[in-house]
């Protein structure tokens, strides 16, 4: 059985973060190694800088005129991309 997307009231804490460390924090965490591109989405303050800029959305949705993300691989499943799609539009809220 398959989960419902929930996607109504989105939380950072909850339901983005876990799939930032899966799939982004790899290249774009805070470690050392990390920040690909000169780019950290941990931490909700980096990330936000990047959201300001109308970035992370069109990224993994694989939008014209967007880098695809996560680099080099497939799309993130529909309810993940739709995930961070709703969080973004609901205003990016550090919850």
């Amino acid at each position: 059985a398959n989960t419902p997307c929930d996607t109504l009231s989105v939380k950072y804490s909850t339901a983005v973060i876990p799939i930032l460390q899966q799939n982004c924090y790899p290249c774009h965490g805070a470690g050392s190694n990390s920040g690909s591109g000169g780019i950290t989405l941990e931490g909700y303050n980096n990330i936000k800088v990047y959201i300001n800029r109308g970035l992370v959305a069109g990224n993994v949705e694989h939008l014209p005129g967007f880098v695809a993300m996560p680099y080099g691989l497939p799309k993130l499943p529909d309810c993940e991309v739709n995930t961070i799609a709703a969080w973004v539009h609901q205003g990016a809220l550090n919850n």
